[in-house]
Order: C-alpha cells, then sequence, then structure tokens
C-alpha cells in the first residue's frame, strides 16, 4: 500500500544514534562521578578515623596527666634508654604526711603524720 506524504504526521522521536550518543555520554559522566564520590567516601572515613585517634590519645594523655598529678612524692620516675623514654609508677606500701621537715641540710630527723588510728604522732 502506497503511503500518502502529504497526510504524515511529524512524530518527535529519538534515532538509534541519537541514543546511542546519550548513553555513551551519561556513561561516562557516571564513571567520572562515581571516581569523585569514591574520593569523598574515603575522605571521610579517614577523617572519621583521624578523629576517632585523636580523641583516643586526647583521654590517654588527660589520664596519664592525671595520675602524675595526683601521684605521691617521689612515686614517679622518668628513665631513658636507647633514646626512648619511660615514664614508671612505683609501688608505694605505705605514705604519710610530714609535719616538720628541714628545708635545708641533711634530714636526720622528722615527724610524719602516722595512719595508726591508736597514735597521732609518729617519730622517725
Amino acid at each position: 500500500m502506497p503511503i500518502d506524504k502529504g497526510n504524515l504526521t511529524r512524530v518527535a522521536a529519538f534515532s538509534l544514534l541519537e541514543l546511542i550518543i546519550v548513553l555513551v555520554l551519561v556513561s561516562i559522566l557516571a564513571i567520572s562521578l562515581s571516581g569523585l564520590t569514591r574520593d569523598s567516601v574515603s575522605s571521610y572515613i579517614d577523617a572519621k578515623d583521624r578523629s576517632r585517634l585523636s580523641q583516643s590519645s586526647k583521654w590517654i594523655i588527660e589520664k596519664i596527666s592525671r595520675e602524675v598529678r595526683e601521684a605521691l612524692p617521689q612515686s614517679v620516675r622518668v628513665g631513658s634508654t636507647s633514646g626512648y623514654y619511660c615514664l614508671e609508677f612505683m609501688a608505694i606500701v605505705s605514705a604519710s604526711s610530714y609535719l616538720n621537715l628541714a628545708e635545708t641540710g641533711s634530714i636526720s630527723q622528722f615527724n610524719a603524720v602516722n595512719y595508726n588510728l591508736l597514735s597521732t604522732n609518729a617519730s622517725f
């Protein structure tokens, strides 16, 4: 049956070539955006890990400084071996507070608070 060209209405449609060009362009755009997204996600994960480590180190430093600050005199020692420094807490069996301690010269006698509940002063 012959087609009458005068009665055909113009139909707006995409040709196969146009569809292939659009698919190629969209694929190139998707590939480039996936690389950008991958980099952004890995940067976010790295920043989150660094923040977590930073918070942990702040907590550890605060705990160590509190322990050193509250330590008894002569119970903390800092040593150095081969360029490495070490902070050492020594065990204390008993402790007391000095009542009168000479500020100069050698110490041969002093009074300290006795933690025995039966007596109030002990002389050493």
